[in-house]
């Protein structure tokens, strides 16, 4: 049941992100910004571990890497389905996004609060 439901707060996240702006809010410039701090340290952490894919890597955080708007989108609907199950579960669905990416998760908590989807 955690597994379905914590897919369904991802997929939440990202018909929040469509329907957040024209584009989309993971295209604009203020969460651009934000995920591309996270994202640049989050490699940075990577290159001194030695490459990825080999020990230490954290596979669960690729996926939030990817360059463009694969990236980007992927890591606010993640984010979103955060601060969604945060606020009804009381606990982060995936703890480790969250801690690895700190701006990110800071606006999907302000487009949560500010209610500017649904």
């Amino acid at each position: 049941p955690d597994r379905l439901v914590g897919t369904l707060f991802h997929e939440l996240g990202h018909a929040a992100d469509y329907r957040g702006s024209v584009y989309g809010w993971a295209n604009t410039e203020e969460f651009e910004k934000a995920y591309q701090k996270d994202r640049e340290l989050q490699l940075k952490k990577y290159r001194a571990q030695g490459a990825f894919g080999k020990k230490g890597h954290r596979p669960h955080l690729s996926y939030f890497l990817q360059r463009g708007i694969a990236g980007r989108s992927e890591a606010f609907a993640e984010g979103y389905g955060n601060v969604l199950s945060m606020e009804t579960r009381g606990y982060y669905r995936s703890p480790k996004v969250a801690e690895d990416f700190p701006n990110v998760t800071k606006i999907c908590r302000k487009v949560y609060e500010e209610g500017n989807i649904v």
